[in-house]
């Protein structure tokens, strides 16, 4: 995701390894739950985790999670995501 590799660049080291934490933690189900994701209001199955001022943007399937966007948190967050 070429995004998110140019998003990591220019985020601060701190929320950096945040975020790497973060999406380290996705894929097991025992780690994603203590991160407290919340559920998205309509769409579907799609979950948000807090990391500072971002947010990561997943959704979960039968087959597993996917990543879908890190994003600063501001008004546009969310939209485009239905």
């Amino acid at each position: 995701m070429e995004h998110l590799e140019k998003l990591l660049r220019r985020v601060q080291p701190k929320h950096r390894a945040q975020i790497l934490n973060v999406l380290a933690c996705l894929e097991d189900e025992v780690c994603r739950q203590r991160l407290r994701p919340e559920k998205l209001s309509g769409a579907g199955a799609t979950y948000r985790i807090h990391v500072g001022r971002y947010r990561v943007i997943f959704s979960r399937s039968a087959s597993g999670v996917e990543l879908i966007d890190v994003r600063l948190r501001n008004e546009r967050t969310y939209r485009g995501l239905r």
